[in-house]
């Protein structure tokens, strides 16, 4: 079947000890580069701004599509890319103008993007208690 014949794993070492070494120097750098990393919270909300509500398109698709169909979906983010304000053209939708969508429809939260972070929230915790707990085991 899959099995693989004997001492032809021999030849792929030197390529495993070379992505082991790749591997290690890209985490050192990674780690370089975060070691003094910090948020500028005006330059963030400038640089979300910038996006015109863009870059919350995929939620839009998640949450959209049941209610107005993926092609209205795409209609939407095309506009927007082309400069029209997302906000207004989902407000303007008659689904959304009908009161039960509307009651179901915050677009103001919709379209921010603190609101659209996933499981990132719960990484950054983990990450800071994983942090935290080797900082105890190591003193």
């Amino acid at each position: 079947g899959d099995e693989r014949p004997d001492g032809a794993w021999h030849a792929e070492w030197p390529t495993l000890r070379e992505l082991l070494r790749l591997a290690l120097g890209a985490t050192a750098h990674a780690a370089s580069l975060v070691t003094d990393l910090h948020i500028e919270p005006d330059a963030v909300a400038r640089n979300l701004g910038a996006t015109r509500g863009l870059i919350v398109a995929e939620r839009l698709k998640i949450v959209l599509t049941p209610l107005i169909g993926a092609e209205r979906v795409r209609g939407i983010v095309a506009a927007a890319g082309r400069g029209e304000d997302i906000g207004t053209l989902l407000r303007e939708l008659p689904e959304v103008r009908t009161r039960t969508v509307a009651e179901a429809l915050d677009v103001e939260a919709l379209l921010d993007p603190a609101h659209y972070t996933g499981l990132a929230g719960e990484f950054v915790d983990d990450a800071v208690e994983h942090d935290a707990r080797g900082d105890e085991e190591g003193s």
